[in-house]
């Protein structure tokens, strides 16, 4: 029997809900977790109202006296609220709440971001995704950086990434990183845990916000090994106990190759040692330094890599274990319940802003939306601007794969005064 804790999911009142507006409709969004459900321009104000008055009944007098007529009861509007999953629970969840408004309805503005503070790094790993080591032409310098962040904040944008190369070792990354948990509601740090001294720890745990992601790519020799520095995964584990002794949430991550497929449970083994949450798999991203076939995985590795994440996940006893395709989120709940998710849609509800400044749907895609400060968030979100990178996209697959509603999910519209309690033959 697994001793494994599972952290409660927050009560209805802690929740932090937004409605996010798009050209198409609207996102009711819950912050935190970055859930959402998509609605139509009818159900956004159906939320927006039940948010401001704070009763069913109250919302049910107010679209009576918008629309006259044959009376709305709101014993109606309370049956087609709870009649449909993307609709149920939302009388507790926004009655009486202040709910945020973000967006535009003339463009696609994030819901969250990555940031590559600077394309420098400390170590040189042999299947970097983004090739780096040095800095690049025309790097954003730090208080371009916090003019990025504020212009997103107000945005809309909930949760932001700090990524590199290596982060740490941009210039003024501590006040960078204070300022992004200011802003945001949720950051998490993509390290590789070579430099990160106990102040930086101290500073991540006073700020209560900040997730860090470390990145061991096997056990010692073959780390070492594949990030072209001695005592690199050392310096990794003693950064992840580090922090995991301050209580700082540590997400582990590999990248598992033909070489190191073996470790993958012993890797999980060191990372619930040290004190990591998570440990998660993933293949080799076949662009940068990893753009060739000398890393492809053959069928045997892969079995071999699935059966011993089996084996780690099943003998864990404080770290939850994830595969290849894991993203945390409990997606078959999500569609037993009848929504269809689309979390992952780069461009339309995820940028990545690289260290010139240049924005693009995701980190491994170059076809670029525009530079974050010489254009309105507005231009670099529209439909337009959108439609042409997705054509121009060559590495990004999930942005090709788009295919946003012409219209919203809610499936009534109050202004039909059709009594759905009626035509289920309810009493």
């Amino acid at each position: 029997m697994s001793t494994k804790s599972i952290e409660p999911r927050p009560a209805v009142e802690e929740l932090d809900w937004a409605l996010h507006l798009q050209p198409c409709g609207a996102l009711l969004i819950e912050r935190t977790s970055l859930f959402y459900a998509r609605l139509s321009s009818t159900g956004a104000a159906l939320a927006l109202h039940l948010a401001t008055t704070g009763s069913v009944e109250r919302t049910t007098d107010v679209l009576n006296a918008l629309e006259p007529g044959e009376p709305l009861s709101a014993d109606d509007l309370r049956f087609w609220l709870e009649s449909e999953p993307s609709t149920q629970g939302w009388e507790p969840m926004l009655s009486g709440r202040s709910l945020r408004v973000t967006g535009s309805t003339e463009a696609y503005l994030p819901l969250s971001c990555s940031l590559q503070l600077t394309n420098a790094c400390n170590l040189s790993c042999s299947f970097c995704y983004a090739s780096s080591g040095r800095t690049m032409a025309g790097e954003l310098e730090p208080d371009a950086w916090l003019a990025v962040m504020r212009r997103l904040s107000t945005a809309g944008v909930a949760s932001v990434t700090l990524t590199g190369g290596e982060p740490t070792t941009a210039r003024g990354f501590p006040e960078l990183l204070a300022n992004a948990s200011a802003l945001f509601t949720s950051v998490d740090v993509f390290t590789n845990g070579l430099r990160f001294p106990d102040r930086l720890s101290r500073l991540v745990a006073a700020l209560g916000n900040v997730r860090c992601q470390v990145s061991v790519d096997g056990l010692a020799a073959r780390h070492d090994s594949v990030r072209g520095r001695s005592g690199s995964f050392a310096a990794a584990m003693e950064t992840i106990a580090r922090l995991a002794a301050r209580g700082v949430g540590v997400v582990v991550t590999m990248t598992v190759t033909e070489d190191s497929c073996d470790d993958v449970r012993a890797v999980a083994a060191h990372a619930e040692k040290a004190g990591a949450e998570v440990f998660r798999v993933g293949g080799v991203v076949p662009v940068g330094r990893g753009g060739n076939d000398d890393f492809e995985l053959t069928p045997g590795a892969t079995e071999n890599a699935e059966r011993q994440l089996g084996e780690a996940r099943a003998t864990a006893q404080s770290l939850e274990v994830q595969g290849w395709d894991a993203c945390g989120d409990p997606i078959e709940e999500i569609r037993e319940a009848g929504i269809e998710p689309d979390f992952c849609l780069p461009g339309y509800l995820n940028w990545h802003v690289r260290a010139n400044g240049q924005v693009t749907p995701c980190q491994i895609e170059s076809a670029t939306l525009g530079h974050i400060l010489e254009e309105t968030l507005e231009a670099l979100g529209a439909p337009e601007r959108l439609t042409a990178v997705r054509t121009a996209a060559r590495s990004c697959g999930c942005l090709r794969r788009v295919r946003l509603p012409e219209d919203g999910d809610v499936p009534f519209s109050v202004i039909e005064r059709r009594s759905r309690r009626a035509e289920a033959g309810a009493c």
